[in-house]
This record gives C-alpha cells, structure tokens and sequence, in this order.
C-alpha cells in the first residue's frame, strides 16, 4: 500500500508521476504486460545508457544548482564550474535542495543526474535522464528513498513492527516523440538491512517528467563544457 503525494498513474505496475514547477504533461496510459517490441527497445536504450554510464567518469560536465529556500515554487538556479563550487556556494545558504550535474557528449548533454532533497531531510529522490542526440529523453532511472517505511504484511497481522529507511528503484523509457513505451516494476529495498523487500506501507516520492532537453528549468543557462 502507498500514500503518494503526486499524482497515482493508474495503472497496475503502480509508480507515482508527479507534476513539476514550470509544466507537466499528463501522463500516459500504460499496458500493464509490455509487448516484446517494448522488451527490445527497453534492452537496447539500456545498453546506450549502460555505455554512457562508463563514460560518464570523464565526460565534461557543469553542476546546476537551485538555490531556492525549499519553500518557493520558482527555481533560482545557478551554474558552477563543478560540485565543489557549487557546495562551497551552499555553504550559506538556506537552499540548494534541487542540483543537477549536466554531463555533455561530443558538445551534446548526454546525461542528467539531478537530486531533489526538502528542509525536512525525511526524504531525497536521484533521477538519471538519459538523452538522445536530438534532446529527447530515451529513459529516466530513479530512486526514491524514504523514512517511515513498514513491513505492511506484519500490519496486516498485527505484529509489531519497526519503520526503516526504504530505498525504491524505478525506470521509465520513451520513444522519440516523448511517449512512455515501458515502466518496470518497481523494486524495494530495506537500507537497514541492505535486503530486497516486498512493496511496503510507505509514503512515495515524487520527481518530474522530463521528456526532452528543453523540459529541464534550467534550459536556458546550459553552456557547453568543452
């Protein structure tokens, strides 16, 4: 059982697809069995993403950062030349709850890697996007961590149970006009015990939809790192 906070896609592979500051799309309808097309395609913009996950180490890249109180709805994003810029930036601040490292491939952004957290420090979510050469995002690799979680079958029994820190793995792929192909099933972890878990009683994340270059709300700063 989940309590999300976004909006539920209504589907049977439950996975929560939130709206974000600046627009969203409404999402789509997804088939609950994907076809073997969608299997195929899903393998092959793995094995892209795969490749440039192991390049990622010495591609150039930039760190955006917004730095935002965490209780605004517009960004105040800012550009640093690497992440320790950017924390040295944050030393001060009340903000810097939402960061982005932007990694470029033959002068393409290839690679998102952004990190939405709260003032509450209850919760944190990491989201790689993956995009094509044209700027389309081909999948979206995300992480959700949260406190609070529990056992929902030792509930349901009325045993006493223990909240522990629940880390959920999801992956999200598009075609090149923007439409969601395939969702995998969602995978839980119990971090205090470092084991895979059936899908607890846990409050879920959120993180935008990102299906293009143009989609991130810093589009407008992005400088080529050379």
């Amino acid at each position: 059982m989940k309590y999300p906070l976004g909006v539920l896609l209504s589907v049977l592979i439950a996975c929560v697809l939130p709206a974000y500051a600046g627009g969203d799309k409404p999402a789509p309808t997804l088939t609950v069995t994907p076809s073997a097309s969608d299997l195929k395609q899903s393998k092959a913009i793995d094995a892209l993403c795969q490749a440039i996950d192991k390049a990622s180490k010495k591609l150039p890249h930039r760190v955006y950062v917004d730095m935002a109180d965490g209780m605004k709805t517009s960004g105040q994003w800012k550009i640093f030349k690497d992440m320790e810029a950017a924390k040295k930036a944050c030393e001060d601040t009340e903000g810097c709850y939402d960061s982005c490292t932007l990694y470029s491939q033959d002068h393409h952004p290839v690679l998102a890697v952004f990190f939405f957290s709260s003032p509450s420090g209850d919760w944190s979510t990491s989201v790689n996007y993956y995009f094509r050469a044209d700027g389309t995002v081909m999948k979206d690799q995300c992480e959700v961590r949260r406190f609070g979680a529990m056992d929902q079958s030792a509930l349901e029994k009325g045993e006493d149970v223990q909240p522990f820190l629940v880390k959920v793995l999801r992956n999200l792929y598009y075609d090149p006009s923007g439409r969601m192909f395939y969702a995998s099933p969602a995978r839980f972890f119990n971090l205090d015990t470092g084991k895979e878990v059936p899908e607890p009683g846990y409050m879920d994340g959120q993180w935008p939809l990102f299906t293009k270059l143009s989609d991130l709300p810093f589009h407008s700063m992005i400088v080529d790192p050379k």
